[in-house]
């Protein structure tokens, strides 16, 4: 059990369940110093901390011990808020986050230490727990390539794209990260978003980067010439419901029926566990990834949640 941290937390993201802080740990964690044969503590050491809000506490923590596999935030122990009286999970800083900040020193020059979004990746990347899940990152515009406008609406136009390097992917054989190359993607560009505001910053927060329900999002870019920002999204191939049943409909049984409704159902259920309500859910905003009915349970997604709202 740690002693709680006072005064030095920061909080980074926040959901129906949990908030996710950092924070800076004086005492430190423990660990064995081979030269004096002891155990030393390491002094102030930068964590991750998440307050849940469930009577499940012991359960996911016990989750997050026992999927050492697949969770990359390794679990230091608890501790508890004296003010709230809430449990908190005490994290090793996010794995993830030091390979990318390493990737992004090489990658990127300072311009992209300057950016007015960089805190908020920093705040999306803190979400990350697994090793599937996307990173969220910034992605420079001169790296989408075969740019198609494929949809319009009142507040957004929507693009196909190629991102040339791709997003990065855990390669389990060889136990290091590499990039999905050419990969296909949507641009969602927000009409007058030269700015960075809390629209655009809350839609981009709606997204997800590890459900099998809501459409997932690689991150963001901007448009040099007209400097409107971009939400770089998973492309979907089979479109929107109303394209993809007019190719499927004889292959669309009860069985694939149930499957899809229980998909949207879950996705519905995600949002709504975050107090929030989809204000325009319909059929041209629920999307299929792949154009076949083939493992159609896992290739549903909610999208357009920029009007997903209290």
């Amino acid at each position: 059990m740690f002693p709680f941290l006072p005064g030095l937390l920061d909080e980074t993201g926040k959901g129906g369940y949990s908030s996710v802080y950092s924070a800076i740990w004086k005492g430190g964690p423990l660990y064995y110093d081979y030269h004096s044969k002891n155990w030393i503590r390491k002094t102030d050491k930068k964590v991750v901390l998440k307050c849940l809000i469930t009577s499940e506490f012991l359960n996911v923590v016990k989750a997050y011990l026992t999927d050492k596999d697949k969770i990359i935030l390794e679990v230091y122990g608890i501790s508890q808020n004296p003010d709230t009286n809430d449990y908190v999970i005490v994290f090793h800083i996010n794995k993830m986050i030091e390979i990318y900040e390493r990737y992004a020193k090489k990658s990127f020059t300072n311009w992209f230490y300057n950016l007015p979004t960089n805190d908020f990746i920093q705040q999306m990347q803190l979400k990350i727990n697994y090793y599937y899940d996307i990173i969220f990152e910034w992605i420079p515009y001169d790296q989408l390539d075969d740019i198609e406008e494929i949809g319009k609406g009142g507040f957004a136009t929507v693009y196909s794209a190629i991102w040339e390097d791709g997003p990065l992917y855990y390669d389990d054989d060889n136990k290091e990260w590499s990039r999905e190359k050419n990969k296909k993607v949507a641009l969602k560009c927000l009409n007058s978003s030269r700015n960075i505001n809390e629209r655009f910053l809350n839609e981009a927060k709606e997204y997800s980067i590890d459900s099998l329900n809501i459409l997932r999002i690689h991150g963001i870019s901007q448009n040099p010439d007209t400097k409107n920002y971009i939400l770089v999204l998973q492309y979907a191939e089979g479109g929107d419901f109303n394209k993809w049943i007019n190719g499927n409909y004889e292959n669309f049984d009860w069985t694939n029926k149930i499957k899809v409704l229980n998909n949207i159902i879950n996705g519905l259920k995600e949002i709504h566990q975050k107090k929030k309500v989809h204000h325009d859910f319909h059929t041209g905003n629920i999307l299929f990834l792949f154009t076949s009915t083939s493992d159609i349970c896992d290739y549903t997604r909610i999208s357009d949640m920029g009007l997903c709202g209290e």
